[in-house]
């Protein structure tokens, strides 16, 4: 539990963490200062944080003229409306290159201690960026410089995958599930223009589809707010007015921490399952539960019933695997519709269908974000 907040320094996650700095200021050194402002309030709740003394934060780019949310319709308007994004383009060249060097880095190591009111990344500017650079490469394309943009956008997704990989917390694997998704998407478009007959991706492998280091992470959360509330009837009641006795009455972290395992270790077995055994678990429709008494641990049956529902972001990146598997039928065997193959059913007929440019295929769970489509339309 002691290496979820280590000591050492994961200078790539203090980059990130003050990706938003100021222009003139040095993104790790204002991401050292976000950390430790983070670990003053760990020691005290109370404490209120201060920016880092280094001016405004950088400007957010206007993604109206496309789309504000990463859903299935988003990717259709970035391609589509792409020639709006040369503009959109001039003023972010020191967003882009913060862009660039983050993902020039090799690791990744959350150095905050997992607690409910954890400081996290801005993950929006890092999607923001991401969305610039596909817009970039959108641009060069429709410039004619084909070649250089599907290159250009191969080296990106290599990039994506090697980060996706070192994600060691759920939010950060989701973002990097929905970047990939799009640049995915994008290469496709582009390679329609070009004159590469065979391309193929690699699929995702243990490392990206692993779920153990967010795991490691939300039981560490879980253990720490344990800890927290352990005994402290000022946690439980507004007041502090609850005796000591009873709060232990009401919460026993021990046996939350109990009840955890099985879930967690389930989900880790999902996580390395092929597409096709994922969809066979989700079609039994069970979902099994995490199991205390909420008699004697009442606080602690309440605090795992009210959890977050993981086998849908297990789902993610089993669909995200899908549309690699869906790129390369496409751009390396040169199937149609008709003929491909899903993942999740392989013995089945093909049930994939087209509409608006993008092909997609059906999976176990909703797919609200378009991770199991592919864009096969024109730019």
């Amino acid at each position: 539990m002691s290496s979820l907040n280590p000591a050492g320094e994961s200078e790539v996650y203090l980059f990130l963490l003050g990706m938003n700095a100021a222009a003139a200021a040095d993104p790790v050194e204002a991401g050292r200062w976000a950390l430790a402002e983070s670990r003053k309030r760990d020691r005290d709740a109370d404490y209120d944080i201060q920016p880092f003394p280094a001016g405004v934060n950088l400007p957010m780019p206007d993604f109206t003229a496309f789309c504000a949310t990463y859903t299935g319709d988003c990717i259709k308007s970035l391609i589509t409306s792409s020639d709006k994004g040369a503009a959109l383009l001039q003023g972010y060249d020191v967003l882009l290159g913060r862009f660039e060097k983050f993902l020039s880095y090799d690791e990744y190591i959350t150095l905050a201690k997992p607690l409910a009111n954890e400081v996290f990344p801005p993950y929006q500017y890092l999607m923001a960026a991401n969305r610039l650079a596909l817009i970039n490469a959108l641009t060069t394309a429709k410039a004619g410089r084909v070649e250089q943009s599907t290159h250009a956008l191969g080296t990106f997704i290599e990039k994506l995958h090697r980060h996706l990989a070192l994600q060691d917390n759920l939010i950060g694997r989701m973002v990097f599930v929905a970047m990939l998704s799009d640049a995915i998407d994008v290469y496709s478009a582009v390679l329609q223009e070009s004159e590469r007959n065979t391309v193929m991706l690699d699929p995702l492998g243990e490392q990206a589809k692993r779920f153990h280091p967010v795991v490691a992470r939300e039981f560490a959360l879980v253990h720490n707010l344990a800890q927290e509330m352990d005994g402290h009837p000022e946690l439980l009641q507004s007041g502090g007015n609850m005796p000591g006795f009873v709060s232990r009455w009401l919460f026993k972290p021990n046996m939350t921490l109990n009840a955890l395992i099985p879930i967690y270790a389930r989900m880790e077995r999902l996580a390395l399952l092929s597409p096709e055994g994922f969809a066979k678990v989700m079609e039994t429709g069970v979902v099994p539960q995490p199991e205390t008494s909420s008699w004697l641990n009442y606080l602690g049956h309440k605090l795992l019933q009210d959890g977050p529902e993981f086998d849908e972001y297990i789902a993610r990146v089993h669909d995200l695997d899908v549309k690699i598997s869906l790129f390369n039928q496409v751009h390396s065997l040169h199937r149609d519709v008709d003929e491909l193959i899903n993942p999740y059913s392989p013995k089945a007929a093909s049930p994939a269908s087209y509409q608006d440019g993008q092909v997609c295929m059906p999976g176990p769970l909703p797919d609200k974000r378009g991770l199991r489509c592919l864009w096969v339309g024109s730019l």
